[in-house]
């Protein structure tokens, strides 16, 4: 603000400059801490997420309280006083940094929704759970693309239990998976394009190999067989969530993606 009004050498100035470079060095720690993300599949080759990715809303709370503090700090030494440069650090670390990150998540929703606009249906309308449902969500721009990497599945409609919205039936020595989708529920197109997207990453990752890839690589890591399969199935899970935070993110999708990786985490050899 000070420089809008020409004070470029003011404490305002410094302390907002200051805060937004605080505000950076965060966002750049949030980049370490890498867990798994993904595997190579011809090669076995892990691909980290970060701090960042694993705890959006932490980091964004952190890069908001660190460039109001960094601001009022360098507001003082400049000689002006701490609680302007406070708010002045709270307002460039918040708009200017947070901001960015929100704005994905923002369009990551905004792209799936106008996907399903542009098939002409209303994201938020119920679905019937038939094979006419089945057929425009196959055609959809961003879950076609998933289909054919999978090997265009069967997907089927069936009751289920327990509030599972959707599962797959793996075989991961033959790499052949099956997709259902429960019937019993009443979904919107959105909410079915979201379940949708999650299965079939699954799928992907049992048809490529990358899940059996990932688990002998566990096992020559002095995995038990028990612990590896499930290390890799919280590698899956973590994979799957992860494309849901890209394309339709919630706060039960954080919630699931933390929690995976904590699991995965947490395995013993």
């Amino acid at each position: 603000m000070d420089a809008i009004q020409g004070n470029f050498g003011g404490s305002g100035f410094v302390s907002g400059l200051i805060s937004s470079l605080i505000a950076t060095g965060i966002q750049g720690l949030g980049e370490l801490g890498g867990a798994f993300q993904s595997i190579d599949a011809s090669q076995g080759i892990g691909i980290l997420t970060n701090f960042g990715d694993r705890n959006s809303d932490l980091l964004k709370a952190v890069m908001i309280a660190s460039g109001g503090l960094s601001g009022g700090i360098s507001a003082t030494i400049a000689g002006g006083k701490f609680i302007d440069g406070f708010k002045q650090g709270l307002i460039t670390s918040g708009l200017n940094h947070v901001a960015h990150m929100v704005s994905a998540e923002i369009t990551g929703i905004i792209n799936s929704r106008d996907s399903l606009r542009e098939q002409g249906v209303d994201p938020d309308q119920v679905a019937p759970s038939d094979q006419t449902t089945i057929d425009k969500l196959k055609s959809n721009r961003i879950l076609s693309p998933l289909f054919e990497k999978a090997g265009n599945p069967g997907v089927k409609f069936e009751e289920m239990k327990g509030g599972v919205q959707g599962r797959t039936v793996n075989d991961y020595y033959n790499k052949t998976s099956s997709l259902s989708l429960n019937s019993k529920v009443q979904h919107t197109y959105y909410k079915l394009f979201s379940y949708l997207g999650h299965e079939l990453i699954h799928v992907i990752d049992v048809v490529s190999g990358t899940s059996l890839n990932l688990y002998n690589q566990f096992v020559s890591e002095g995995y038990s067989a028990g612990n590896a399969q499930f290390k890799m199935e919280k590698w899956m899970e973590m994979n799957a969530y992860q494309w849901n935070m890209n394309n339709t993110p919630t706060s039960t999708f954080y919630y699931k993606l933390n929690q995976n990786t904590m699991l995965f985490n947490g395995v013993q050899k």
